[in-house]
């Protein structure tokens, strides 16, 4: 799927691919222009770069220089492939190009690199993984190395105008795979952009949340304060509570957190002080310890419910694992305490098997509610799989007395198509164990070739007599850019072949120049009689870092012109693209002042991060 960008993205992006290119003819670098003013594309980083100022070409030289040539256009490429187009300037960079700027925030870099909308940074990173994919030396640090690729490119083309990781998927991939080449996506020349920017990536990470929550004026206020270690795990946090938010503390929790070496985490510690009196009137613990191997080997919770130093309550988990590292047995032991009388104690152990391939193939939990050693509850279940890996059939059984006897079971079973998606799901209930089903519940679905639901069918059996006593048809539509544009219900709960309700809803999009929704129209008609009876109009707001704004839902539910509901959110970003404050209100009914307003406050601070760990790629997608 391509898209258009604007005008000036669409030149800003030819001027950057244009950047890249060198030439092997040295009568092309004859030029005439001024030669003792000279400007710069970035530095030695794009030594090499091929650019065009009217008839004459030539390359960058090492130092990433081009001579003057003032009130004229200058195109950058490799070989045929244009980077793009600009007027000479003293200084020029890819991401001048695109008429935006690097950001050091790597989290809100991440998102724009993810998305499916095209920003100026996503046709930089778009033409940095291209001359990566050229540097013959696979090293930044002296410049990109094209060799003869000038030659090699004179009649390609390469379409930038791509969401990042789309870009990396389809043209990337069958670039590489004309010319030979790794189709793995480089990042060491998007680093060496932001090296020669001196720009260093950060991870900001929330120091500090204050909540208000009103509601026709009154209510509570939250704030949590947290605190961090050098790999940006959280080690403190403190949540004071304000339940009349009157700016007085009625209550405090604390909770501190331990990691290892390893950065597992060892021990968690909550204290909470309900009077605000500088004791803890409740106290929770946990320990963990682990294997070499990094699996937990005993997970302890233990509780002190009124702050006196005893723990009355405690949760113990000890794991066992194979050689593959799986679950094998996980033993819980659930203890109270009383001070002056026998602990009441309860055992839970299970079991877990697995098939050839891995996947869990049974589950059996048998449950000591005395802790003397005698079983009294056993649950067992078992998993089918198809060839493709699909769970296609689970199956529960429970013997509530450990006599033999199966007092109820519960079964699910799946069919999937060719792209492994469910089809059929099929629920089955024996809440007695005598054989006869009390529940009985079916769903149907078709799918288009991306998995999303066309239609789905719901029949419901509630006491598995033979007949439907409740039946859902949905069908949804979607158009091109896979957005839900209509939605048809129907609902038969009296079995009489003629459905009690039906509901249509038909959605329409208006998008801006990134194709970004910035209006969603809804419309339902609740008796399929063609006449609409309530219409919902979502507005949305956008900034140029493809970060909402705010949003504002107006619902007219009589389609009388007048407004019966009202919501909205409105949020503020930092100059590093952190969101600083988010207020959503409800208007309900609606007087164009909101009843229930919540209103959320951030700061941050911020650790130090790489590309690599930002953008990492997992079967085909970003994280």
């Amino acid at each position: 799927m391509k898209r258009t960008l604007p005008v000036a993205l669409s030149t800003l992006a030819t001027i950057i691919l244009a950047g890249c290119n060198s030439s092997s003819d040295p009568d092309d670098s004859k030029s005439p222009v001024d030669q003792n003013t000279m400007g710069t594309f970035v530095g030695s980083l794009f030594q090499g770069l091929q650019y065009q100022i009217d008839n004459q070409t030539g390359v960058l030289s090492e130092n990433g220089e081009f001579p003057s040539a003032k009130g004229k256009t200058m195109t950058f490429s490799v070989g045929g492939i244009e980077l793009g187009s600009t007027d000479w300037a003293e200084s020029l960079s890819p991401e001048q190009l695109q008429n935006t700027h690097l950001i050091d925030n790597g989290s809100a870099l991440a998102v724009i690199l993810s998305n499916n909308t095209v920003h100026g940074l996503d046709i930089v990173a778009n033409q940095m993984a291209l001359l990566s994919a050229l540097d013959n030396d696979n090293n930044a640090s002296n410049g990109f190395n094209l060799g003869n690729w000038h030659n090699v490119l004179k009649h390609e083309s390469v379409d930038f105008n791509l969401p990042y990781r789309l870009f990396i998927e389809t043209e990337l991939a069958d670039f590489a795979d004309r010319h030979g080449l790794d189709a793995t996506p480089s990042l060491h020349g998007l680093q060496g952009l932001f090296d020669a920017a001196g720009i260093q990536l950060r991870t900001y990470l929330v120091e500090s949340r204050n909540e208000t929550h009103l509601n026709n004026g009154t209510g509570y206020s939250v704030n949590y304060a947290f605190t961090y270690n050098a790999q940006g795990q959280i080690t403190q946090e403190t949540k004071t509570s304000d339940n009349a938010a009157d700016g007085t503390i009625d209550r405090i929790h604390n909770t501190e957190i331990t990691f290892d070496t390893e950065g597992r985490q060892t021990r968690t510690y909550y204290t909470e002080d309900r009077n605000f009196n500088g004791s803890a009137d409740y106290i929770k613990e946990r320990l963990y310890t682990y294997s070499g191997e990094g699996n937990k080997l005993t997970d302890l919770e233990r509780i002190d419910k009124d702050g006196d130093g005893y723990w009355d309550e405690s949760l113990e988990l000890a794991l066992t694992y194979d050689a593959e590292g799986r679950l094998i047995n996980e033993v819980k032991t659930d203890s109270v305490h009383h001070m002056f009388e026998p602990d009441r104690t309860h055992v839970y152990e299970t079991s877990i098997t697995y098939t050839a391939a891995g996947q869990e193939a049974s589950k059996v939990i048998r449950t000591d509610y005395s802790g003397d050693g005698s079983i009294n509850h056993i649950s067992t279940e078992t998993y089918s799989y198809d060839e493709a890996g699909n769970r296609i059939r689970h199956h529960s059984e429970y013997d509530n007395n450990n006599d033999g006897t199966i007092n109820r079971t519960a079964t699910t079973i799946r069919e999937h198509d060719a792209n492994n998606h469910i089809t059929l799901e099929r629920i089955e209930n024996d809440n007695d164990g005598n054989g006869d089903l009390e529940y009985l519940a079916i769903y149907e679905f078709t799918r288009d070739d991306l998995g999303r639901i066309l239609s789905k069918r719901e029949q419901l059996d509630t006491n598995a007599d033979g007949v439907v006593n409740f039946l859902r048809d949905t069908q949804t539509a979607y158009n091109e850019a896979g957005r839900k544009v209509s939605q048809l219900e129907r609902i038969d709960t009296n079995l009489n072949g003629e459905y009690d309700s039906i509901v249509n809803r038909t959605y329409e999009y208006t998008l801006n120049e990134r194709d970004q929704v910035i209006e969603t129209l809804e419309r339902v008609d609740a008796g399929n009689d063609g006449s609409v009876n309530t219409i919902i109009t979502i507005t949305t707001n956008w900034n140029a870092w493809e970060q909402r704004t705010g949003y504002t839902s107006l619902q007219d539910s009589g389609n009388d012109g007048s407004i019966d509901l009202g919501s909205t959110r409105d949020m503020e970003y930092d100059a590093n693209l952190n969101l600083l404050t988010e207020t959503s209100g409800l208007d309900k009914p609606w007087d164009g002042t909101p009843d229930k307003v919540d209103t959320y406050e951030y700061t941050y601070t911020s650790t130090l991060t790489t590309l690599e760990s930002i953008l990492s790629f997992r079967q085909g997608s970003i994280r």
